[in-house]
């Protein structure tokens, strides 16, 4: 059986509101992590994952933190801003 989860992180071009939370991405993997029934500590993934205030979250964080637990991910980009049908 295989259980496929689609994580999508829009980077650049977000709500205003949303460019002041430089934490959405450690919240992002604790939520996958939740779908395989694994219960993580925010502060824990924020330190592993070396998210700062000044520059959020990389997203190999994001991959390694994952991939650390057996959950393999694909990384794709979309157009510019991440930004699905932008012109």
């Amino acid at each position: 059986m295989f259980t496929h989860v689609v994580m999508l992180l829009l980077l650049g071009g977000a709500p205003e509101h949303a460019a002041s939370d430089h934490a959405c991405a450690v919240r992002a993997v604790r939520r996958v992590l939740s779908l395989y029934g694994r219960d993580e500590t925010f502060d824990a993934l924020y330190a592993e994952m070396g998210t700062t205030v000044e520059r959020g979250t990389s997203l190999y964080a994001v991959v390694k933190a994952l991939d650390n637990r057996g959950i393999h991910t694909y990384v794709t980009e979309t157009r510019e801003h991440g930004c699905i049908g932008a012109d």
